[in-house]
């Protein structure tokens, strides 16, 4: 009788512990979560803001300026339409996304797929600024439109510029977050 309540008595404590341990874990993916969100959606937002800026100057510079800088901001306009696209689709994404039916797992996977793919992002800025500086080159040139090279030019080094800060800091940023929690990965 005594082993069988013994038995019962440490049934008990495990199904308890793993009860609590469970409800730790799920507020703790859903912490861990939350943070990753945010420091995502902060970044959209600020991805964002830097598009519509860059369209508005765009549009005015498209219409009021000429030569090269009438290129630089017409490449502007589109390239942050793109941008926009990007930051309101991320944006969309987190507002139908529920954290309490996340995993820790599907937690940390959704992180390290994002956290990557800043870092993936900041290489292909790279090769913008790259082929922004090709654009220049070329722009020296006898060539068809040599303007229209040396504004594409300065503007996809600009963006290019922008968006690899950017990639970086929100790398870093997702580092840091991922650091918050070390005791969920042991």
């Amino acid at each position: 009788m005594s082993n069988k309540l013994n038995f019962n008595y440490s049934s008990f404590v495990i199904l308890v512990l793993v009860f609590f341990s469970n409800n730790v874990q799920a507020e703790e993916s859903e912490v861990f979560f939350a943070l990753s969100a945010s420091t995502n959606r902060i970044g959209m937002y600020v991805l964002g803001s830097w598009a519509i800026a860059n369209i508005l100057i765009g549009i005015y510079g498209w219409n009021k300026k000429s030569g090269s800088s009438r290129y630089f901001h017409q490449m502007n306009f589109f390239w942050n339409i793109v941008n926009l696209a990007i930051a309101g689709y991320a944006l969309f994404q987190f507002s139908n996304t529920n954290p309490s039916v996340l995993t820790f797992a599907d937690s940390l996977t959704e992180h390290l797929k994002t956290k990557n793919l800043f870092i993936i992002n900041a290489g292909l800025d790279i090769i913008y600024i790259i082929i922004g500086l090709f654009l220049l080159k070329r722009a020296g040139k006898p060539t068809k439109n040599p303007d229209r090279l040396k504004g594409f030019g300065h503007s996809i080094i600009l963006q290019g510029g922008f968006l690899f800060f950017f990639d970086l800091v929100m790398y870093a940023l997702q580092l840091v977050n991922l650091s918050k929690f070390p005791e969920m990965f042991s």
